[in-house]
């Protein structure tokens, strides 16, 4: 009905996005995570403002906080590998963590 009303009377009605303050804004970016990274379009013109190639699979996220993108996947077993029997005498494989900080090159 508001847009109806704002139509009749010349004025333009522009979507706009809140975050149930007083503060709202017109998006003009969209950010897409897709398998291969992450991709930020430009709305108005349709245009890439930029594409992140990250590797598939793990996390990636700032862990610890410092504006740097961190990346950890785990890693099971390897040649060699030995069995560890945990207290439930359940039989593990061995795995590692793997951690790296910053933009992959």
């Amino acid at each position: 009905m508001i847009a109806n009303h704002m139509l009749l009377q010349g004025i333009q009605y522009i979507l706009t996005i809140t975050n149930y303050t007083k503060l709202w804004w017109v998006p003009t970016v969209v950010v897409a995570h897709q398998k291969e990274g992450i991709e930020a379009i430009h709305l108005p013109t349709g245009r890439t403002l930029f594409k992140l190639h990250l590797l598939e699979g793990g996390l990636h996220a700032d862990i610890n906080r410092d504006g740097v993108l961190d990346h950890v996947h785990a890693v099971v077993g390897s040649v060699g590998e030995r069995t560890v029997v945990s207290g439930s005498m359940e039989v593990l494989k061995p795995c590692w963590a793997v951690a790296t900080s910053g933009v992959p090159v």
